[in-house]
């Protein structure tokens, strides 16, 4: 009796990774755009930049018209955009946002996850950095882990996200460097940084985020402001 019971807990075991595994491949956001997803530690992560123009509850996130509208001015501004308007890189590099979407109760994230806070993004780092992902087996240079293998701009120094593309993404993460906007509206990076929003609120007019840069080893920490449109990824709960 006891092998037998040791057997069917096995096999429900087994049955519940392999219909978890199933979900987290087949995620879809209000659109209808899916992800592929990576686990890293204890954590699962979206494999791609969020590309959804809706919240969960299927109202519309607006942009703006111009693209370059500067809304500096605005004090909570609700906004997406395709880099430079062009919505042909969507799919390669999903679409910039504003820190209030992520602050909004409709939820940006499709239901099941969320924008990872700064101490979640703490986890991954702390994660790889202690896993043996930094460049050549230790340390905290552990960008090039978390960098996709292609789309950076490429340079001759060993060791940062930039040198020797095809040695990235020893993670899964797959970040690209989709750029940012400014409040004032120009937009830059596009190919030289990936910067992505933390939920965590810093000031009233400043919040945390992360970003990789194509001549850097290190993923960092920074605190910009609100009114900027960076990438969003999405952390399962």
């Amino acid at each position: 009796m006891k092998n037998v019971l040791g057997i069917s807990g096995i096999i429900l075991a087994i049955l519940f990774h392999s219909c978890k595994k199933e979900v987290e491949s087949a995620v879809k956001d209000i659109d209808g755009n899916s992800y592929n997803t990576v686990n890293i530690g204890t954590q699962v992560w979206m494999k791609e930049n969020l590309r959804t123009t809706r919240y969960q509850n299927g109202d519309l996130i607006g942009t703006t018209s111009p693209t370059t509208l500067d809304i500096s001015g605005e004090s909570e501004p609700k906004y997406q955009w395709a880099y430079e308007g062009s919505e042909k890189d969507i799919d390669a590099y999903g679409r910039l946002y504003t820190w209030s979407v992520i602050n909004d109760s409709r939820n940006v994230c499709p239901a099941g996850w969320h924008v990872p806070s700064s101490s979640e993004w703490k986890v991954l780092t702390d994660y790889l950095i202690n896993n043996g992902y930094g460049f050549e087996g230790n340390g905290n240079d552990i960008a090039k882990s978390l960098a996709a293998k292609s789309d950076w701009i490429t340079v001759p120094t060993a060791g940062v996200v930039g040198n020797d593309l095809l040695s990235n993404n020893g993670s899964g993460f797959t970040g690209l460097p989709g750029g940012y906007r400014y409040a004032s509206g120009s937009f830059t990076g596009n190919g030289l940084v990936g910067y992505w929003w933390s939920s965590t609120e810093i000031s009233t007019s400043n919040s945390s985020s992360r970003y990789m840069r194509f001549g850097g080893k290190i993923v960092t920490a920074d605190t910009k402001d609100k009114q900027y449109g960076f990438s969003l990824r999405c952390v399962h709960d």
